[in-house]
């Protein structure tokens, strides 16, 4: 029995730049929501935090990812999906700044504030785009990979955490938190390049630009 024509096709290579870049944000969520298991035991020691302290910059995350996730979708829809990612790669940058540069408790927490805002808000503006830029035969494959690429993120977290606190056991955590800044460079520089999604130029009357953008 012959294949229909369209599950003979090999995936289109735009797709698996898209996926690529756009899915660099999973990594970002996870390690962002997994590196604090390598980084803490160690800014407890250098701080010398107590128990309630070291659960305020675990927590804290969760305080800026909750307001990042009540207005992320309201950015997404105003600046566009993939301005969005762009934004939120910036807002990585900072709060990986902030943390990699911290010299006490009070800046820790707002880079961690950061961090969980950009991670919710990269969540809601990366399955977006995907969904949106990816034909309807490859669509669900593209956001799988964004998923897969989450647990990814955990399990690259936990691993690096492990060997940069074998190798630098006192400020190692500074270099696991400046990692995600790294990340998010190379998705925004990735990013550069790439189209609005089709759907929202669309819902913009950008018709034109829509048509473009499928090429």
């Amino acid at each position: 029995m012959e294949m229909p024509s369209q599950c003979r096709q090999s995936i289109p290579p735009f797709v698996v730049k898209a996926a690529t870049i756009a899915s660099l944000g999973g990594i970002l969520f996870g390690y962002d929501l997994g590196c604090i298991s390598g980084a803490l035991p160690q800014m407890a020691s250098t701080f010398s935090f107590t128990e309630r302290q070291q659960e305020m910059v675990v927590s804290f995350l969760y305080l800026g990812g909750g307001l990042g996730a009540a207005i992320g979708g309201s950015l997404c829809d105003t600046a566009g999906r993939r301005t969005a990612i762009l934004v939120t790669d910036v807002i990585f940058l900072v709060g990986a700044a902030a943390l990699y540069f911290s010299r006490g408790l009070l800046v820790i927490l707002i880079g961690r504030i950061i961090m969980g805002f950009a991670v919710a808000v990269s969540a809601i503006a990366d399955v977006s785009y995907l969904h949106e830029i990816s034909p309807t035969e490859w669509r669900g494959s593209v956001v799988s990979a964004n998923e897969a690429c989450i647990s990814l993120g955990f399990l690259v977290a936990y691993i690096l955490g492990y060997f940069i606190s074998l190798s630098d056991p006192v400020n190692g955590w500074r270099t696991i938190f400046g990692i995600s800044g790294f990340v998010a460079v190379i998705q925004f520089a990735g990013m550069i390049p790439m189209p609005e999604s089709p759907v929202w130029l669309r819902e913009q009357g950008r018709l034109h630009d829509a048509n473009e953008a499928m090429k």
